[in-house]
């Protein structure tokens, strides 16, 4: 009993360390209560070891029956007496041995001999080795459905709170092994495996249910895992590997939508940073179904933020393709979207190698989804502008190019989705790549004939051959057309779009014989026979570029009439802007989609008006501005942001040295926790008036000494009096800079109900105004709030008048 009461007071002490969440919490209090009243108990043990042997004797003989004699001739090989021995329930009432195990309809009676059970287990464990204890708990494991038929016992209810950690860990590892092994044992047809990635399944698991009843079966594997969800200590190790070696969808399921399962969420996010396809898919199911779970996706934008690029761009490519496949994702997948989209343009910035970010983008139809995270990064201008950005947009292109299979070009994910993506890329490397892009999209499309006939060979009929190339020339023609719509259509990449219109044409001279009937090409199709039937009736050698030249200008002069096409990031950005709104005290409401951001500086301590005044009596200002100017020489910078969402604000800050980051930090905070807001001018006029008056006193001073060092011949002085003029001509420099600086910057103070200190932050007017927008109409909003309630408050309930009013009176 004594290693009992000090696994109880390990668990009261390291409760941290123990499975987080309401549950578990108010499962485990209960539990300790009724060990609580077994410890006080004399002979515990011993009864323990007589319920232990009793139960494991019936489950290796099942046709044996459970009665009085039975208890009393297992009581008496441990010299006790059955009729004397009484137990103490939780609630206070005590219960003899036997009625204990034959009335089995008292709950409390079944958490006793829980209990119980796993004292004797652990009894049994303490004498032996290392290789028995493994053989042993092998053993009962085996036996668990034999004594589940005597009554609803069990010894795993009690297991983490009663055994070591090593013997603990031992039995769930076995247990869990075992239940892996049955639930493989009956699983039905995995799914479709065109579609490499869980999540997809899952989700369509979810919306459609089970095809059919699974019967008792079923019933029973359940309650094993929830015996696994519910596990106490070290749960996550085994959940993991129960999501590694099941593949049974309908158990997948079960697992990822428990509450058990979100609960925790430091197994989403162990499950998000190293966990591999699979286990990722379980933890953006798990996202997607259920509530906002700003924690755990904040924790996981953190830490690949800390990481370096070529440790994570596997896995962040790997979640982000995953995030594409919910129709309509919810609020946890979008805020991870943007995350993962931020971090990755941090370490592109701040001189990480790309080649990791290349190298995530698989070799198969995994590359279709893939790809879609450098997509998104074409958006920002830095990214595809510099040389880095175009290696990357590089290898997607080659993807477009690999697209061209018989597989590929049918495969699910070679859709719109796929489709707007190559736009975006294809678009950024035409405007950003000279011509090189230009012409490799011209030359793939002339040879796509030679594409067809290496996958087709010459035994294929000619049918199946022209088939093929239609589907090729069709979604070539379609990605491509889109991009010379969307370039022609602004004045300042026309010229571009008329390029690729260029090559449009002569990619339909070359193969209209297999599209004839489709309508792919657009005007192309519809005008350049009868507007220049000569092109039609002359090989593609024989054309000259004049006319096709002039055959571009006209077709996109056609397409234009079809209406103007615009950029597909232009229509997500109004489409974002419609959803936030316009209000009178805010000109964009952040969200996840739209989050606002701007530069700031992160003060080491708070700044009052007393501190303000002293610090610029003392120079200490001076002093801190002249360091900042030292220590940006010499390469040593700190940055700061601030991005503000309609559920959070985070604080990161970065110290980098010679363009290398190597101090990290961040502050996140709900807004719900934002208990003030306190915005401070900085003092700007104390500052113009202090230089002036130190010019005035070193003019003075350093001309009297210069005149008098002059007029005596003594140039100690005159040397004197110059350096004091110059001195006062530096103070007066370094005021002025620093009332420039404060005049364009503001000091925000603030306040968090879990923060015992102020957080201040010194903001740009002019950058972070959005900010400062929306810290004023949320204070706005509260003043109004206030207002309202006091208004309710002060309202009177009118009596009924007895009669009618009289007006004239």
């Amino acid at each position: 009993m004594a290693e009992l009461t000090e696994n109880i007071e390990k668990t009261r002490q390291f409760m941290g360390q123990w499975s987080a969440g309401e549950f578990h919490t108010s499962l485990r209090e209960r539990r300790s209560v009724v060990l609580s009243h077994l410890e006080g108990q004399l002979r515990t043990g011993v009864i323990a070891e007589v319920v232990f042997d009793l139960l494991v004797h019936l489950a290796l003989n099942p046709d044996i029956d459970l009665d009085a004699q039975l208890i009393e001739s297992f009581a008496w090989r441990h010299e006790l007496d059955a009729k004397d021995v009484v137990v103490q329930r939780p609630n206070g009432r005590r219960v003899q041995l036997v009625p204990l195990l034959t009335e089995s309809n008292n709950l409390d009676d079944v958490e006793v001999v829980n209990a119980l059970l796993t004292i004797g287990f652990n009894g049994k464990l303490k004498p032996l080795e290392d290789v028995d204890r493994q053989s042993f708990t092998i053993r009962i494991v085996g036996l668990l459905p034999g004594i589940e038929r005597i009554g609803p016992y069990t010894f795993c209810d009690y297991l983490d709170l009663v055994c070591a950690e090593d013997d603990a860990v031992r039995f769930w590892q076995i247990y869990t092994e075992r239940l892996a092994t049955e639930i493989n044992k009956r699983s039905q047809e995995s799914a479709d495996k065109e579609i490499p990635w869980l999540l997809h399944h899952l989700l369509r698991f979810h919306r459609h249910g089970l095809p059919e009843t699974r019967g008792r079966a079923w019933v029973t594997l359940r309650r094993h895992i929830r015996r696994i969800l519910r596990i106490d200590r070290n749960r996550t190790q085994f959940i993991r590997m129960l999501l590694e070696t099941v593949d049974d969808m309908a158990v997948l399921h079960y697992v990822c939508s428990s509450p058990g399962f979100v609960s925790d969420s430091q197994l989403l996010h162990q499950l998000l940073v190293r966990g591999e396809e699979k286990l990722i898919s379980c933890a953006l199911f798990a996202l997607q179904i259920h509530g906002e779970l700003d924690h755990v996706v904040a924790r996981t934008i953190e830490h690949y933020r800390s990481r370096p690029l070529p440790e994570v761009a596997h896995r962040v490519t790997e979640i982000y393709a995953q995030l594409s496949l919910p129709v309509q994702p919810n609020a946890n997948l979008k805020y991870l979207t943007v995350g993962l989209r931020s971090v990755i343009l941090d370490h592109v910035a701040g001189g990480g190698s790309v080649e990791s970010l290349a190298q995530a983008v698989a070799n198969d139809t995994r590359a279709l989804r893939h790809c879609l995270l450098i997509a998104d990064l074409s958006k920002v201008e830095e990214f595809r502008t510099r040389p880095h950005g175009q290696r990357l947009l590089d290898r997607v292109v080659t993807v477009f190019f690999q697209s061209f299979t018989p597989a590929a070009i049918d495969h699910p994910f070679n859709d719109e989705i796929f489709a707007n993506a190559m736009v975006r890329v294809l678009k950024a490397m035409t405007q950003h790549g000279a011509g090189r892009i230009r012409d490799r999209l011209e030359s793939f499309g002339l040879e796509l004939s030679d594409h067809v006939e290496r996958w087709t060979g010459e035994d294929v009929p000619e049918h199946v051959r022209r088939k093929l190339l239609a589907r090729f020339a069709i979604f070539y023609v379609r990605t491509v057309l889109a991009v010379a719509r969307v370039l022609h259509s602004d004045e300042e990449t026309a010229e571009q779009g008329r390029n690729l219109y260029r090559t449009l044409i002569k990619v339909y001279l070359e193969h209209y014989k297999a599209l004839e009937g489709d309508s792919s090409f657009g005007a192309i199709a519809f005008s350049l026979q009868p507007l220049f039937p000569e092109m039609m009736s002359r090989g593609l050698e024989q054309i000259e570029i004049g006319d096709i030249i002039d055959a571009s200008h006209v077709m996109a002069r056609i397409e234009n009439e079809f209406g103007a096409f615009e950029d597909l990031d232009a229509l997500e950005n109004d489409e974002a802007r419609k959803k936030t709104g316009v209000s009178a005290l805010i000109l964009r409401k952040p969200d996840r989609d739209s989050p606002l951001m701007a530069p700031v500086q992160v003060l080491d301590r708070r700044q009052t008006n007393m501190k303000s005044v002293l610090r610029a009596y003392l120079g200490l200002d001076l002093l801190a501005h002249l360091k900042e100017k030292l220590l940006r020489s010499l390469g040593l910078t700190r940055q700061g942001t601030i991005i503000l969402t309609d559920r959070e604000l985070v604080v990161s800050s970065k110290r980098t040295l010679a363009g290398r980051v190597f101090e990290r930090t961040g502050d996140s905070h709900a807004l719900d926790d934002l208990l003030a807001v306190n915005v401070k001018r900085r003092l700007r006029l104390f500052y113009v008036v202090l230089g002036a008056l130190g010019l005035v006193f070193t003019g003075v001073v350093g001309g009297h000494l210069l005149f008098v060092g002059l007029r005596g011949a003594d140039s100690s002085l005159a040397i004197l009096g110059g350096a004091a003029i110059g001195l006062g001509i530096v103070f007066d420099a370094a005021m002025t800079r620093i009332s420039e600086r404060n005049e364009n910057s503001v000091v925000v103070d603030l306040s968090f109900s879990s923060r015992p200190e102020a957080f201040t932050i010194a903001l740009d007017t002019q950058a972070g105004a959005e900010i400062l927008d929306a810290f004023m109409a949320g204070d706005a909003e509260r003043r109004e709030l206030a207002l309202m309630e006091d208004v309710i408050r002060q309202d009177v309930e009118w009596e009924p008048l007895d009669g009618p009013i009289d007006l004239e009176a």
